[in-house]
């Protein structure tokens, strides 16, 4: 009796992930219900999302926000960009402030290379000496913030 053996190979042409990525500033250790140890947080949907996901727990910051955004961004230090100083991105009229044009964010690349859609929600700080340092002009699709 013959046997025959049939492989079939199936190329499903898989479906770039979904990222999200947020980057939440003043926020505090224990105000998170994973890390609150008298059990006074409840954050449902975050402590699920944090449990599937990938949490950098020690990363060390500067103590304002647009040095962590700008890195993550550009993928480079942030004294590379001039972003060391607390006035850094002051967004006061006259002062010539944001990420150098030269850099591409993050979100460009994606949308380029990968055929991305790309948004952002909540706060800039990345730049508004004029259009051009603003987010939908830096890679993203469409932004709701300030």
């Amino acid at each position: 009796m013959m046997r025959f053996l049939y492989l079939v190979f199936t190329v499903v042409a898989a479906k770039p992930p979904h990222i999200i990525f947020m980057l939440v500033d003043d926020l505090g250790w224990n105000d998170v219900g994973w890390h609150d140890q008298f059990d006074q947080i409840n954050t449902p949907k975050l402590d699920e999302l944090q449990r599937n996901s990938l949490a950098l727990d020690r990363y060390y910051v500067y103590r304002f926000c647009s040095p962590s955004r700008s890195t993550f961004m550009t993928g480079r230090y942030p004294w590379h960009l001039g972003q060391q100083t607390g006035m850094n991105l002051n967004p006061t009229p006259g002062i010539a402030c944001g990420i150098n044009l030269a850099y591409t964010f993050l979100p460009q690349l994606l949308k380029e290379r990968a055929n991305y859609t790309t948004w952002a929600l909540g706060k800039w700080h990345l730049g508004f000496l004029n259009d051009s340092y603003t987010p939908t002009y830096r890679g993203f699709d469409r932004y709701l913030g300030y």
